[in-house]
C-alpha cells in the first residue's frame, strides 16, 4: 500500500510504503475533504497530529491556503512529521481486525466522495421557508442557497465525531438536521428524473437479529405483536417494547404506555429472548473487558466498563451508521449510471435518479440492499410527495 500527502483534488506526494495485503492507496491531509488517514487512525485509537498550533496560527493570520502551509513547513520538519505518520499507520495494521476495517472505511470513504449536490429550485426553497413559522428553522434552510451553477453547497461528513460514528456535518448546509421539507426544492439532473428517498427498515433491530443468526421477519414488530407477544399488543405498542427490551427502559416506565392488562415485565421479557438478548449482551460484555469491542464490520467502540448498560446501543448504532452507507454503495453500483447519489441522512439515502428507475422504484415502494451476506429490506419514498 503507497500513502502520499494531498495537497489539493490533483495534487499529492508520495510518503511512504505501507506494509499491508490491500493494494490501494491511501492519502494524508490537513484538509479533511481529502484526508483519509488521520480519520481512520483516530477510529482505531492511533491519533496523529499532522500540524502543531504554531503552524495553525501562523496560517490564519497570514491567511494563507491550504498548499501555502504545506510549503512553509522546513522540509525536515515536514518528513519527520509524515514519517511519523506512516509509522502509526503501520504500527495500527499490526491488528488484523484494523487492517480488515481498513477497506470497509475506504469503502465508505470513497462513496461520500462520489455524492453529487443537487440542483436547487430556487422559487420551491423560497416558499418551503414561508410556510415554515419558527424563523430560526426557516433562516436555517439559507444553507441550501446554490452557487451560480444553481447546486447547493458541498456536504462534507465527519465518521469521528461521535464515538459510534454516527454521522455529523463538518462543511456546507447540515442535512443532518434541516427540516425533511427542505428536499421539495431539489430538482433532478437527469430528464423527467426524480429525487428519491430509501430508508433502511428497523436496521438496528435486523442487526441484532443477524448477529445472533436469527431469521429477520419482513416486519420485525408486526411479528413480534401476532407471533412473540400473541397479538396482544399493537404493532406500534410492539416497537416501543422492542426499544425497551434492546435499550433498556424500565418495565415502570413501558407499564405507562401500554394497557393496563400488558405486562411491561413479561413482554420486555419474550421480547428479549425472541433477540437472544443474554447471548448478544454477554458477548458484548466479554469484547469490551478483553478492549476488542467492535460493531459489526470492524469498527473499534469504546465503553467504560461502569457504563455497559450502553452497550447493546453503542454496537447497534454503531453498526448500522457504517453497514448502512456500504449498502447504499452497493445498490448506486448496482444501477450505475441511472443513480447520483446526494445525501447520506443516517439510516437513509437521498439519489437523484432517471424517470424509468423512478416510475419502477416507486411502483414496488421497497428494494433490498445487500451487502454479502446482508439483506435489508427499505422504504423508496418521492421526497416531493
Amino acid at each position: 500500500m503507497d500513502l502520499y500527502y494531498k495537497l489539493s483534488k490533483d495534487k499529492l506526494f508520495f510518503i511512504s510504503k505501507i506494509d499491508s495485503e490491500i493494494e490501494e492507496s491511501i492519502s494524508l491531509s490537513m484538509k479533511s475533504e481529502y484526508d483519509d488517514l488521520q480519520d481512520y487512525l483516530k477510529i482505531v485509537g492511533s491519533p496523529v497530529q499532522v500540524l502543531d498550533e504554531s503552524y495553525r496560527n501562523m496560517a490564519n493570520l497570514l491567511s494563507l491556503t491550504h498548499e501555502e502551509i504545506v510549503r512553509s513547513i522546513p522540509t525536515s520538519t515536514l518528513n519527520r512529521i509524515l514519517q511519523n505518520a506512516a509509522r502509526v499507520f503501520q504500527d495500527a495494521l499490526r491488528d488484523k481486525e484494523n487492517e480488515l476495517y481498513l477497506v470497509s472505511y475506504m469503502n465508505i470513504k470513497k462513496f461520500f466522495r462520489r455524492l453529487s449536490r443537487p440542483t436547487i429550485d430556487v422559487q420551491k426553497l423560497n416558499k418551503i421557508k414561508d410556510t415554515i413559522e419558527h424563523l430560526p428553522t426557516a433562516n436555517r434552510l439559507t444553507a441550501l442557497n446554490p452557487d451560480k451553477s444553481g447546486q447547493a453547497p458541498e456536504v462534507v461528513y465527519d465518521m469521528t465525531a461521535t464515538s459510534t460514528g454516527r454521522l455529523t456535518v463538518i462543511k456546507g448546509p447540515n442535512i443532518l438536521t434541516l427540516p425533511a421539507v427542505s428536499r421539495k426544492s431539489f430538482s433532478s439532473k437527469f430528464p423527467q428524473g426524480k429525487i428519491l428517498q430509501v430508508d433502511l427498515t428497523a436496521a438496528e433491530h435486523r442487526i441484532a437479529l443477524f448477529y445472533s443468526s436469527i431469521k429477520s421477519p419482513s416486519d420485525i414488530y408486526s411479528h413480534i405483536a401476532n407471533t412473540i407477544l400473541q397479538g396482544k399488543v399493537t404493532r406500534s405498542e410492539a416497537k416501543l417494547i422492542t426499544l425497551c427490551a434492546l435499550y433498556g427502559q424500565s418495565p415502570k416506565k413501558l407499564s405507562q404506555a401500554l394497557p393496563s392488562s400488558i405486562n411491561a415485565r413479561e413482554v420486555i421479557r419474550k421480547t428479549k429472548s425472541f433477540f437472544d438478548y443474554e447471548n448478544l449482551i454477554g458477548d458484548l460484555r466479554f469484547k469490551n473487558r478483553s478492549n476488542n469491542l467492535r460493531n459489526i464490520i470492524g469498527r473499534p467502540i469504546k465503553v467504560d466498563q461502569d457504563r455497559e448498560d450502553l452497550l447493546v446501543s453503542y454496537f447497534l448504532q454503531s453498526s448500522a451508521a457504517e453497514l448502512s452507507i456500504l449498502m447504499f454503495s452497493e445498490f448506486c453500483d448496482h444501477y450505475k449510471d441511472k443513480v447520483r447519489p446526494i445525501y447520506v441522512v443516517h439510516d437513509a439515502l437521498l439519489f437523484d435518479c432517471t424517470h424509468d428507475l423512478s416510475r419502477n422504484l416507486l411502483r414496488k415502494g421497497s428494494v433490498t440492499l445487500k451487502l454479502g451476506k446482508w439483506h435489508f429490506d427499505a422504504k423508496v419514498t418521492d421526497v416531493n410527495n
